[in-house]
């Protein structure tokens, strides 16, 4: 048996936090590479990952997938809960990149589902 801890944050909670986030400092925008699995034609996508502390106490990250639609449109296309497959997402990008990539050094999550 595993202790279990439960967050719960509910949709209005969770905009609110993300709402207090100082807009005018720019989030670091973390690029990761997505396939399109389903249709197996190779189809991929560049997406952007930006890493939101929901939870102080427990000092939880989750990351929250962006990306642009028709070159203009920003908009949010998921959430990432786990650090060892957005690093690998992350590697596929830019491999020169990987020897310094410190971009998940500060990422921290117990989050194993989302419900």
């Amino acid at each position: 048996n595993q202790r279990r801890m439960k967050l719960f944050l509910d949709a209005n909670l969770f905009k609110e936090r993300l709402s207090t986030i100082n807009i005018n400092m720019m989030p670091n925008l973390i690029p990761i590479l997505m396939f399109n699995n389903k249709k197996n034609n190779g189809t991929f996508w560049i997406e952007y990952i930006w890493i939101v502390r929901i939870d102080q106490v427990t000092q939880t990250d989750i990351g929250i997938s962006l990306a642009i639609k028709d070159n203009k449109t920003v908009y949010v296309n998921g959430i990432h809960l786990k650090k060892e497959w957005m690093m690998n997402q992350h590697q596929l990008v830019n491999t020169k990149h990987n020897a310094e990539c410190k971009c998940f050094n500060h990422f921290q999550s117990n989050i194993t589902a989302l419900y």
